[in-house]
């Protein structure tokens, strides 16, 4: 692998060579390139990343629902859905909302393996 030194059979799992998810495909020279690419996903998200996600308490919130993670980290509310289905979660109140769900007052819907970032404290 271009990345490591090691010998690939010490890996835990093979690399992946060739293919479209071979490093001939997905690197990040290509990624650079790329605005809807997972790099500039991940940088935006850090670069709009409010400061408690790195300093404040850690709480896990019951969702009722297996697929969907949901925590707070100080004045946030992080959900995420882990399935193929649009799943809900009820919130006390949105003030602001970021990532690829849909808000009806207070109620958020995600998208298949989608997330959102809310101002809000949980219902």
């Amino acid at each position: 692998a271009a990345w490591s030194d090691a010998d690939p059979g010490s890996f835990y799992l093979p690399v992946i060579t060739d293919g479209p998810y071979g490093s001939a495909s997905v690197n990040v020279a290509n990624q650079m390139d790329d605005e809807s690419s997972l790099l500039h996903a991940m940088r935006s998200l850090i670069a709009h990343r409010p400061p408690e996600f790195g300093t404040a308490s850690f709480e896990h919130l019951d969702t009722g629902d297996r697929s969907v993670l949901a925590y707070s980290r100080g004045r946030f509310t992080v959900v995420a859905n882990f399935s193929r289905e649009d799943r809900t979660v009820a919130v006390a109140s949105i003030e602001q909302i970021k990532g690829p769900a849909v808000s009806d007052g207070t109620i958020v819907t995600l998208p298949p393996y989608g997330w959102a970032w809310l101002a809000t404290s949980y219902a």
